[in-house]
């Protein structure tokens, strides 16, 4: 079966392997055994097999067709190899095959196949990792917001003592004065203002 990796048209794919690698945490005890703490996924991981070859026929449909101006159905096998090169450990592409598609994934090992019989095609084992985005969200607080007068622990959003009907209240939205006020507390309680 063809693939599309990236923007590169792979004519022939002969292995797809996916996989969702975990390592098990281990620790030492004294008397030399191993305990386990738990368990870390590993970044999902994509192993193709691949043939690239000179210029291709376009096939009607599928990944083919969707190539038809890519690096791949007029290349050669040696263009479309010096593109794979260049896509290690540089650009997160989408891999497209006629049965799955594959979104954000690296790719970071060939293990590129030179014999006789593959002199005029590009034949390699590709093994991606999937990428996952983070996106992180943080909030500055003016220290001097926090340093205004004081306030009393019912303006702040503080209770003394629990009501009958603690637990059950639906979450109370704080006003900005009772937010700078928590965090005027907080900071005070921590030494990080007087």
């Amino acid at each position: 079966m063809p693939a599309l990796i990236g923007n590169i048209y792979c004519d022939v794919v002969t292995r797809v392997s996916p996989s969702a690698p975990v390592t098990v945490t281990t620790h030492p005890v004294e008397n030399g055994s191993y305990i386990s703490e738990h368990v870390s996924e590993l970044p999902a991981e994509l192993t193709m097999d691949c043939t690239f070859k000179d210029a291709s026929l376009p096939a009607s449909g599928g990944v083919a067709a969707s190539a038809a101006t890519d690096i791949g159905l007029a290349a050669t096998a040696a263009s479309k190899r010096d593109a794979i090169w260049k896509l290690k450990g540089t650009e997160i592409v989408a891999i497209e095959t006629e049965v799955k598609h594959y979104s954000d994934y690296m790719l970071i090992d060939i293990q590129e196949e030179q014999t006789p019989a593959t002199m005029k095609v590009f034949k390699a084992t590709l093994i991606f990792q999937h990428i996952e985005f983070v996106t992180t969200k943080s909030v500055t607080v003016p220290l001097d917001r926090l340093k205004k007068k004081p306030v009393e622990k019912k303006d702040a959003g503080l209770k003394g003592t629990p009501t009958s009907d603690a637990g059950k209240q639906a979450p109370k939205e704080l006003t900005e004065a009772e937010r700078a006020a928590i965090l005027r507390h907080l900071f005070e309680q921590a030494g990080i203002i007087a």
